[in-house]
């Protein structure tokens, strides 16, 4: 799922979202690197809390 329609799935514009202007949170919703501390501030700013997990290869 990308952050646009993550997003959207919680019922959210892009407006809605706190600590991050409009503008930026279509830059960082069309991007394809971002950093953790950016993705980490974009998962917060949606009410949501980032996890990182590493999974052995099958």
């Amino acid at each position: 799922m990308d952050l646009k329609a993550l997003r959207k799935s919680l019922g959210l514009k892009q407006t809605d979202l706190i600590g991050i202007d409009q503008p930026d949170v279509s830059k960082i919703e069309n991007r394809l690197d971002l950093k953790l501390s950016t993705l980490n501030k974009y998962a917060k700013a949606c009410g949501l809390e980032m996890e990182i997990k590493f999974h052995p290869k099958h």
